[in-house]
């Protein structure tokens, strides 16, 4: 048995920020933070799977709302994703 999260990695919160305008409430923050832990952390890049990562995690199908149902721009995201990944390639050298 693995042992639970109880805090999100140092590379998720400190880059948070970089992220966060692109969705409008506290709890899609979170949700966000949740799934990119869940796949930098997890064995298994499921849903339930990432949910369960957590000691102090919801229903699995809060995250699986996010993941299919929340209304957020998926093109803001990937942009600001791309842009750090380029930053931080430009800042690593």
């Amino acid at each position: 048995m693995k042992l639970p999260i109880v805090q999100y990695p140092r590379i998720v919160a400190e880059n948070l920020a970089h992220f966060a305008p692109v969705f409008e409430t506290p709890e899609q923050r979170k949700h966000f933070c949740e799934y990119v832990t869940g796949l930098i952390a997890g064995d298994k890049a499921t849903i339930a799977a990432i949910n369960g990562l957590f000691l102090n995690n919801n229903d699995q199908s809060a995250l699986n709302k996010f993941m299919s149902q929340a209304q957020w721009p998926e093109e803001e995201l990937n942009y600001r994703r791309v842009l750090y990944e380029l930053t931080d390639s430009i800042d690593g050298q």
